[in-house]
């Protein structure tokens, strides 16, 4: 069944992201075997192996008398550009893309989707707002941005929670964010000069190169003025701290570091 079902998707240039397999019970009412992908795929051997742990922990009563399957949701899949000499690099499709794919589909089939996870970009130039934690599965979604009513003659568009197309920030980012930003005592060289110490509660990191700081501007659509001042720092021991001053307040936060 499912071989033949891979040949209807291929002959129609389709991929299936949700696949229900009702096995047909001669004494029960049907029982349904759910599968999510999180890229479309029209592999049997794939399709199987998501599958099969299902089937393991179906309840098949007296015997099945029939096996119906359906795909529930599918998503054209585009077609590959075959290599016609060895080494050549014709066409833009990972070949990586489809093994990332089936992995992510396995871990899903033992973990849940709620377990997997990844990163969705939002529309928002504040590093702790600028993306959100959500299943793979949601990643691919997005929702366009909200519009206030015509003002003048011009509409005025506002960025919106929903993860747009693609990252709004394009800067050197640390691998590690703190969910909290850590309120840290910092020493200067000379006013609005370059960081010589940073202390936290912890102990104290000498400062041995401070790079040129990154200016970021409050949100003033959420009601935030806050400018902050971002700078990346190297401590003694080679570690690479990301601190940020509130030009207001005058306060220091040490954000985030690359691991």
């Amino acid at each position: 069944v499912i071989d033949r079902l891979c040949t209807l998707m291929r002959d129609r240039a389709r991929g299936c992201l949700s696949l229900l397999v009702l096995l047909h019970r001669s004494d029960l009412p049907p029982w349904p075997l759910r599968v999510r992908l999180a890229r479309p795929s029209r592999d049997p051997i794939h399709l199987w192996k998501l599958l099969l742990p299902k089937l393991e922990s179906a309840h098949l009563g007296f015997g099945v008398c029939g096996v119906e399957a359906l795909v529930v949701r599918a998503r054209p899949l585009a077609a590959a550009q075959s290599e016609c000499w060895t080494g050549s690099q014709t066409g833009t499709h990972d070949p990586h893309a489809d093994a990332r794919g089936q992995l992510v589909d396995l871990l899903i089939g033992r973990l849940g989707h709620t377990r997997v996870c990844g990163l969705a970009p939002c529309a928002s130039h504040m590093p702790e707002r600028a993306f959100q934690i959500r299943s793979v599965l949601e990643l691919g979604e997005v929702t366009p941005a909200k519009k206030r009513p015509r003002v003048g003659k011009a509409d005025v568009t506002t960025p919106d929670s929903s993860p747009p197309s693609a990252w709004p920030l394009h800067g050197d980012r640390p691998t590690r964010l703190f969910e909290t930003p850590r309120l840290v005592e910092v020493m200067l060289r000379h006013p609005d000069g370059p960081v010589m110490h940073v202390r936290d509660l912890e102990q104290t990191h000498e400062i041995t190169w401070c790079e040129i700081p990154e200016l970021i501007g409050g949100e003033w659509w959420r009601g935030d003025t806050e400018e902050r001042a971002y700078f990346k720092v190297r401590t003694s021991i080679g570690r690479w701290l990301w601190i940020y001053r509130e030009n207001a307040s005058r306060r220091w936060y040490w954000q985030g570091e690359w691991c």
